[in-house]
């Protein structure tokens, strides 16, 4: 049984779908940022993960169902679930 507190295999690669739909745009608007993902909306860019983890939990996110990652990063670094 899922919990509203679990993230679902779907709404991780959602968020994945929904990021890489904007990245370029993002890329150039954001560069080197930390971008963050939530029900498959953008949901703020930070300079730090750090502080786009503070952002979401200061929007009401569960950090679970969020997806973070770092813009233009070489090699990528990706945090699908921020806890």
């Amino acid at each position: 049984m899922v919990t509203a507190m679990q993230p679902t295999v779907n709404e991780g690669l959602n968020n994945h779908i929904a990021f890489n739909t904007m990245r370029d745009q993002l890329e150039s608007q954001h560069p080197n940022s930390w971008v963050v993902f939530h029900d498959q909306k953008f949901v703020g860019h930070y300079e730090t993960y750090d502080a786009a983890r503070e952002g979401a939990r200061d929007q009401n996110l569960y950090l679970v169902h969020c997806l973070f990652q770092k813009l233009n990063a070489n090699p990528p670094i990706i945090l699908s679930y921020g806890d």
